[in-house]
C-alpha cells in the first residue's frame, strides 16, 4: 500500500506567505563536516556560491545531506572560478612536449572541464539541474521566498519597524 504525499502548501496562500517569511528569517550555516579551503579569497567566494545555491529552494527543503552536496557543489564552483582565471592567464595552450617547445592543450583545460562536469552532476543531485523536477514549483518557492527577504530586510533598515 502506498502512502500519499503530503501536500505541498501553495505559495500564494496565507499560509504559504507566513512559510515564506518563516523560512527567510532562517541562516543556513555552512555545513561543519564539509572542509573550507584555506585561503581566505577562495572561502569567501565558496560561501558567495553556497548562498546563491541556497537561495534556489526554500530553507525548509535542505536536509543536511543536501547542505553537504551543496558545500561540495560551491566549492567545486570556487574552483573552478580560479582554473578559469589561470586559464585566461596562460591561455588555452601551451608549450610543452619532451623538448618545450611544442604547443599543447593547457592542463588546467582538463581540470576545468572535469570541474564543470562535476558541478552539472552535483547540481542534478540537488535536483537544480534535473528535467523531473517541476520548475516551476521550485521557481514559486523560491520567488516568494526572496520577496519576503526583501520586506524583511527593508524593515531592519526602517526606524519604525525595527
Amino acid at each position: 500500500m502506498t502512502t500519499p504525499k503530503a501536500r505541498r502548501i501553495r505559495t500564494d496562500s496565507i499560509q504559504g506567505a507566513t512559510e515564506a517569511f518563516q523560512s527567510a528569517s532562517q541562516v543556513i550555516p555552512w555545513p561543519a563536516d564539509i572542509p573550507r579551503s584555506v585561503d581566505p579569497a577562495d572561502a569567501a567566494r565558496e560561501q558567495v556560491f553556497f548562498g546563491h545555491i541556497l537561495t534556489e529552494r526554500q530553507h525548509d527543503d535542505w536536509t543536511p545531506l543536501a547542505l553537504a552536496t551543496a558545500a561540495r557543489c560551491a566549492g567545486a564552483m570556487a574552483m573552478s572560478v580560479k582554473l578559469q582565471a589561470q586559464i585566461d592567464c596562460e591561455g588555452p595552450t601551451v608549450l610543452g612536449g619532451k623538448r618545450g617547445d611544442v604547443k599543447v592543450v593547457n592542463p588546467a583545460m582538463n581540470g576545468y572541464q572535469m570541474l564543470q562536469s562535476s558541478i552539472v552532476q552535483l547540481l542534478r543531485q540537488l535536483g537544480l539541474a534535473s528535467p523531473t523536477v517541476d520548475k516551476r514549483q521550485l521557481a514559486n518557492a523560491a520567488a516568494a521566498e526572496r520577496a519576503a527577504k526583501s520586506v524583511l530586510a527593508k524593515a531592519a533598515t526602517d526606524d519604525l519597524l525595527a
